[in-house]
């Protein structure tokens, strides 16, 4: 009796200790982000956003959070955390379980100026370790976007790259976004200010569309005289942060053309 006790009470405990997956039952994608000073907190954050438009994680301008990636987790770890291997450690992380094949964009944003280290790593079935690292500085409203080429297939390989060419009419229209979604916040406290911003965006859109780049930036500096006349007064300073930057990176695109 005791024999078949003890047998059973070990192929209990093999149980627990078995992990859910093994090395060859899935693939593994960890995307960590901290501060090379290892202050205890990171002026930044981050999403994942696939081919298809789903996001996981955080977008700290717009103060959103997102899970909408199929098997992916999104969090942070810390002094005292179980998961933390370093002590005075802190990091965001993305983690993955079989994700689709395709292409991956991380967009990092600053919530301040501070020393980053971006991390990844993908662990693929009968495959060797991909990792790769960025350290860089990054300031408040930047955005600083990577490119993960994922493949499931061992054969295929993975790659990263930051991406640093800006697409105009992509960029405007995201702004669009970001104004509605800031006057629903009220982060921007007037709609018909609100709607005057969007007016000159949509002018600088056509401009780019008719393939006249120095109308479009004269439309884009009417939108920044604006937003520095307004702000204090109905344009919280995230909000004027994030558009001043990136308006100002656009412009600098559009005058090299």
């Amino acid at each position: 009796m005791l024999k078949k006790l003890s047998i059973m009470i070990c192929y209990f405990f093999l149980l627990l200790v078995e992990p859910v997956f093994s090395e060859d039952d899935f693939n593994y994608t960890y995307i960590t982000l901290s501060s090379v000073n290892n202050k205890g907190y990171i002026s930044a954050s981050f999403f994942v956003e696939d081919s298809n438009g789903r996001k996981t994680g955080e977008n700290p301008i717009l103060k959103e959070l997102y899970s909408e990636i199929p098997n992916a987790r999104f969090g942070d770890e810390g002094y005292g955390d179980d998961l933390s291997t370093e002590s005075g450690i802190y990091r965001i992380i993305f983690d993955a379980e079989n994700m689709i094949d395709g292409v991956y964009y991380i967009n990092v944003i600053g919530t301040g100026t501070d020393s980053i280290r971006l991390g990844i790593v993908v662990e693929r079935k009968k495959s060797k370790k991909y990792e790769f690292q960025s350290i860089g500085l990054i300031h408040k409203g930047e955005i600083k976007k990577f490119q993960l080429n994922y493949a499931s297939d061992p054969s295929v390989p993975i790659t990263v790259e930051e991406v640093t060419a800006i697409d105009p009419i992509s960029t405007i229209n995201e702004l669009i976004t970001y104004i509605h979604t800031a006057l629903n916040l009220g982060s921007i406290d007037n709609k018909g200010l609100a709607n005057s911003l969007i007016s000159k965006l949509e002018t600088a859109k056509k401009q780019i569309e008719k393939e006249k780049p120095k109308e479009a930036v004269n439309a884009l500096r009417a939108f920044l005289n604006e937003l520095e006349a307004q702000h204090g007064k109905h344009i919280a300073d995230e909000v004027y942060v994030y558009l001043k930057e990136k308006v100002k990176g656009l412009m600098v695109e559009l005058e090299v053309r």
